[in-house]
C-alpha cells in the first residue's frame, strides 16, 4: 500500500522531463532527464548536478539494484542523431562517449552497470546493443554486440553472462552463451524489463501490457489487466512485491500475487511518470515536467481501504478516529466513505450514513459523541 504520497511538482529543482531514476538508499538517489538533467537527492532535497552535457539523459544505472554503488554510475540518453554518455565516479560527472557515433547509436534508452569496467547500454532509435569495457576516465570505450531488430527501450542484466532486453514490437533479447539472440516477440512495445533472479523477471509496456518469465519462458499479458495506461518502468522490491507506473500518473502495486491499480487521488498528479526505484524501503517515481512523488513501501494499515485521508482526531493514543475522501476519489461521489476508527492497534472501518461523499474533517467530545 502507498505511504502517504509527497508530490514535488509545485516547485520542482527542474521543469525538464525525468525519465530515469535510482535510490542509491533511504537519504541517496539520483535521476537525470532533459537536456542533460542530473539531480540528487541527499535525503532532504533534490538539487541539480552538472552533467556536462545538453543532450537528454534517459538511461541511469549505479549497478544491480540489490548491490548499487555510490562510488560508480552510467548515465546515458541522446538527441539530435547524437548520442550521450556519462560516468559518476563518486566526485564528478564526466563524458564516456569513447565508442559511440550515429548511426549505430544515436538514443541510448536504458543502460545497466555490472561493475564500473562492464556495462551494457541499447538504443531506442538503431537498435543497437552496446557493451562498455574498460575504466572511465583511464581507458576504454563502448563496442557494439549486436542490433535488434527494433529499438530497444530498456536492459537488464541478471548477472554479467546473462541479461534480457525489450523493446519496439514487443521484442525480447537475451543474452546468454556469450551472445544476444531473439527470444520473444509479444506484439506490443515494452518498455522495461526487471529481473527479481535469473529464474523470474517482469517486462512492462503500451496499453498496460505486463508479462512475467518464470520457469524458463515470458507469459502475458496479464489478464484483466490493472490498467490501460502505458506502463514505463517496473521495479521489484523482491519476488512478492513490486511497483509500476506509467502515463497519467498510472501507479501499480504487486503484493500477495497480484498487480493493482492505485487511486489515482492517491499521487496528486496526472503527470507521466517515466521511472520508478526503491532502496531500504523507500522509493521515487519521477516523470514528466519535473515531477518527483515519493513512495513508501509498508504494510497497509488494517481496516483502511485505498483513499486519501484528511483529517485524524485522536482522544488517547488507544482511541480515534481518520476520515478522507471516497474510495473513488475526492470529488467522485462514487465508492465507499472512509471514516475508521484507531483502537491502538489497527483501524476498524466505521459506517457512514447517507449518500456518499468527502469526508474532509472530524473532531470528538468523547469516546461516544462527535
Amino acid at each position: 500500500m502507498l505511504g502517504v504520497p509527497l508530490v514535488f511538482a509545485a516547485y520542482p529543482p527542474t521543469t525538464n522531463n525525468l525519465d530515469s531514476i535510482v535510490m542509491l538508499g533511504r537519504a541517496s538517489g539520483w535521476a537525470t532527464g532533459a537536456a542533460g538533467t542530473v539531480l540528487y537527492f541527499d535525503g532532504s532535497s533534490w538539487s541539480p548536478i552538472p552533467s556536462g552535457t545538453n543532450l537528454d539523459l534517459m538511461g541511469l544505472s549505479f549497478g544491480p539494484p540489490s548491490a548499487v554503488s555510490s562510488t560508480s554510475g552510467f548515465a546515458v540518453g541522446g538527441s539530435g542523431g547524437s548520442a550521450a554518455a556519462i560516468h559518476w565516479d563518486g566526485t564528478a560527472w564526466t563524458s564516456i562517449t569513447q565508442g559511440l557515433s550515429s548511426p549505430t547509436a544515436q538514443k541510448l534508452s536504458s543502460v545497466f552497470e555490472v561493475s564500473s569496467t562492464d556495462a551494457w547500454a541499447v538504443d531506442s532509435a538503431s537498435g543497437a546493443i552496446l557493451h562498455w569495457t574498460g575504466m572511465p576516465r583511464l581507458g576504454g570505450g563502448w563496442n557494439l554486440v549486436s542490433t535488434a531488430t527494433g529499438g530497444l527501450n530498456s536492459i537488464f542484466m541478471s548477472s554479467p553472462t546473462e541479461g534480457w532486453a525489450v523493446g519496439t514490437g514487443g521484442i525480447i533479447y537475451h543474452f546468454t552463451s556469450g551472445s544476444w539472440t531473439l527470444y520473444s516477440k509479444v506484439g506490443t512495445t515494452l518498455n522495461s524489463v526487471f529481473m527479481s533472479s535469473q529464474s523470474e523477471g517482469w517486462a512492462v509496456g503500451n496499453s498496460g501490457v505486463i508479462y512475467h518469465y518464470a520457469s524458463g519462458s515470458w507469459s502475458g499479458p496479464i489478464s484483466p489487466a490493472s490498467s490501460n495506461n502505458d506502463l514505463r518502468s517496473v521495479f521489484m522490491l523482491t519476488s512478492s512485491e513490486g511497483w509500476i507506473v506509467g502515463s497519467g500518473g498510472a501507479v501499480l502495486h504487486f503484493l500477495n500475487g497480484v498487480w493493482s491499480l492505485q487511486p489515482a487521488n492517491l499521487l496528486a498528479t496526472s503527470q507521466n511518470l517515466n521511472s520508478v526505484s526503491f532502496a531500504e524501503g523507500v522509493g521515487w517515481a519521477v516523470g514528466d515536467t519535473g515531477t518527483i512523488i515519493s513512495l513508501t513501501s509498508q504494510p497497509p494499515f488494517s481496516g483502511i481501504p485505498p483513499s486519501n485521508l484528511q483529517s485524524v482526531y485522536l482522544l488517547t493514543v488507544n482511541n480515534g478516529w481518520v476520515v478522507g475522501c471516497s474510495t473513488g476519489g475526492c470529488g467522485t461521489g462514487t465508492g465507499q466513505p472512509l471514516a475508521a476508527q484507531w483502537n491502538g492497534l489497527s483501524f476498524t472501518l466505521g459506517t457512514v450514513l447517507g449518500p456518499t461523499s468527502d469526508l474532509y474533517s472530524v473532531s470528538l467530545t468523547s469516546p461516544s459523541d462527535g
